[in-house]
């Protein structure tokens, strides 16, 4: 079966998983400024974050999936999946 579901952005699919920027950033070891620039879009999602949010946030493997996929797109590759 095809995800027909609308793309989002990182940052969009990211949102619903964070109550507080602040406390997802010390969780992390980042500056707030940091995951603010992400969830704003002023930053891009580069895998190794994608990975550090997704094991802070205690994603699924499969929204861990979801969110480096995303971030792919964002980030201009192309992806064929068959």
């Amino acid at each position: 079966m095809i995800d027909t579901a609308p793309l989002l952005t990182p940052a969009e699919y990211i949102a619903p998983f964070v109550k507080s920027q602040i406390n997802l950033a010390k969780r992390m070891g980042v500056s707030a400024q940091y995951v603010s620039d992400i969830l704003n879009e002023r930053r891009a999602l580069n895998p190794k974050m994608a990975d550090k949010i997704a094991r802070t946030l205690r994603m699924s493997d499969g929204d861990r999936g979801r969110l480096h996929y995303l971030a792919a797109i964002a980030a201009g590759w192309r992806i064929d999946i068959f």
